[in-house]
């Protein structure tokens, strides 16, 4: 969902840059993929991907009891509820390492360091959940740290397009 929903997102509005082209003409079909694009949209697409991920695995992880009981095999019944909570952490840890590359290999403004600020209160939220994974209580902080990740994101990336449109005139 979070790949594809960026690249769709990304596409609709490149698609004349020919990123990416099927043809098919005499029985061939051919598919031109612009590799350097394409790995930097799945670069920008891993914050999302990886906050619907946790958003999952929480759901999955506060209902371990219940799976197990209906024979459910989710991850976490696989892993273990220790293991889950680790692999919560990790990603959106993961998250914060992608932005920073962002940065440096110069894909996304540098005003994309304001999303690191939100790994305060998602820190945060990750420690709240690790004392406690139930629905009615804990597992709405994925959602919101699936929201303050990904809003700051995209608000970096409109402040990023507005400072360089204001240069450009």
């Amino acid at each position: 969902m979070g790949l594809i929903i960026v690249f769709i997102s990304i596409y609709i509005h490149i698609f004349n840059e020919n990123i990416l082209t099927i043809t098919y003409s005499n029985g061939l079909l051919n598919i031109g993929i612009g590799v350097k694009e394409i790995v930097y949209i799945l670069l920008i697409s891993i914050p999302p991907i990886l906050t619907v991920s946790n958003i999952m695995l929480a759901n999955n992880t506060c209902d371990i009891e219940d799976d197990i009981e209906n024979r459910r095999y989710t991850l976490p019944i696989y892993i273990g509820r220790s293991k889950a909570l680790m692999l919560f952490r990790v990603l959106y840890y993961i998250v914060y390492i992608d932005i920073v590359l962002l940065i440096i290999l110069r894909i996304e403004p540098i005003v994309s360091v304001i999303i690191l600020f939100t790994l305060i209160p998602v820190n945060k939220n990750i420690a709240r959940f690790f004392k406690k994974q139930t629905k009615k209580d804990t597992f709405v902080l994925a959602v919101k740290n699936f929201l303050l990740i990904n809003v700051t994101h995209v608000l970096a990336l409109g402040i990023g397009a507005i400072i360089k449109l204001t240069k450009a005139l």
